[in-house]
């Protein structure tokens, strides 16, 4: 310490030991700086593979929780979770970033560490929810400080993420990816979904359902126009359910007559009969040829294969087309009578047509029974 009367000599050395003071301060400050731009490198990577600080005590503009709060709860919960994470164990920590987030529901440091914990373990949806959601504070000192990597690790989610508008009828008909729920019509808005393809399931009591592959692309809207056709009164008393399966309870109703399937294979058994009979005669027609000896032998020198070798050609072809015709005719009798003494498919036939389509880009699919 200087005196407080110095000499002009006693001042210069006082001055200048002040000096060399604040020179070795200064050189020690330079050289933490390499350490923290490291740090501060790593975090903002733009995986953001590392888990953020806590953010808790030296927050600018934050002031330390009283003990025995939600808020100071919640600050040790994320501390925890931080050190989990440094360890590889995110989904340890999700369930502690959780518990925090029930303390702090509006917290910007809890939904962070969320966001960037979902994006850890590829749980794109909601790492967009919670980056979202912290981004959204703007005045938030937290935020602030860390908003680049955060705004890098959000663009990262939107990569992996797409987005479906289902449009259609009728209301309240449900939409289904892969089994899991994915809204209702008349869908608002779209709904953000993991890029991939999936198997869209729609369906509603009392309507046909619909059921068409759909591929969602990054960044992109994928739209499908779904509409669902109701149940006719036909396959609701036999039990034809939404998806155009037949509940294993109902019980078809009673026949009332002859149906179309055994009209049909009576039909074809009759075109087949005359078929046969038509070959039969072509069959006899070239056989007489064939053993006219005034038309195969009155040529000196020319054998009755030489001269009518094409007569024998066609009555053999003819009479292979009349035995299968034949069999066939006989077979379609058959099946008609077996049909129309079993009451044949009447309830096909009641039921036949189209019930329900669905456009999928270039592709219609469609329900019937025919």
């Amino acid at each position: 310490m200087c005196n407080p009367m110095p000499t002009c000599e006693q001042s210069a050395q006082c001055l200048s030991r002040q000096l060399q003071r604040s020179t070795r301060t200064l050189r020690a400050q330079l050289r933490l700086w390499p350490v923290l731009a490291a740090l501060v490198a790593g975090a903002l990577a733009p995986g953001w593979a590392h888990a953020l600080e806590p953010g808790v005590v030296g927050e600018p503009g934050a002031d330390s929780p009283a003990p025995g709060t939600d808020e100071a709860r919640a600050e040790a919960l994320l501390e925890r979770g931080v050190e989990l994470r440094r360890t590889d164990q995110d989904a340890e920590a999700l369930v502690v970033f959780r518990q925090a987030l029930e303390l702090t529901p509006s917290s910007s440091r809890v939904q962070a560490h969320l966001g960037t914990t979902y994006q850890a373990i590829g749980r794109w949806v909601l790492a967009d929810e919670f980056l979202g959601k912290a981004l959204a504070h703007d005045s938030d000192p937290y935020v602030n400080r860390h908003r680049k990597a955060l705004e890098q690790a959000h663009e990262f989610v939107r990569d992996h993420l797409g987005l479906l508008e289902v449009r259609g009828g009728p209301a309240g008909a449900e939409v289904l990816l892969n089994g899991q729920p994915a809204g209702k019509l008349p869908m608002t808005e779209p709904v953000r979904v993991p890029v991939g393809a999936y198997q869209m399931e729609v369906s509603l009591a009392g309507h046909y359902g619909v059921s068409l592959p759909v591929r969602i692309s990054r960044r992109a809207l994928t739209r499908e126009l779904v509409e669902l056709l109701p149940l006719s009164a036909g396959a609701r008393s036999s039990g034809v359910s939404s998806n155009g399966g037949v509940s294993s309870g109902a019980e078809p109703p009673p026949s009332s007559g002859v149906g179309w399937l055994p009209w049909t294979l009576a039909g074809a058994g009759v075109a087949a009969a005359g078929l046969s009979t038509v070959a039969l005669v072509q069959r006899q027609r070239h056989a007489d040829r064939w053993n006219d000896d005034a038309e195969c032998l009155d040529v000196p020198g020319q054998t009755r294969a030489n001269l009518c070798g094409r007569d024998r050609t066609l009555g053999l072809r003819w009479q292979t087309t009349a035995i299968v015709s034949g069999a066939g005719a006989v077979a379609l009798g058959t099946a008609a009578i077996w049909a129309a003494m079993s009451g044949g498919d009447e309830a096909a036939g009641e039921q036949a047509g189209l019930h329900g389509c669905a456009l999928d880009g270039a592709m219609v699919s469609c329900v019937g029974r025919f």
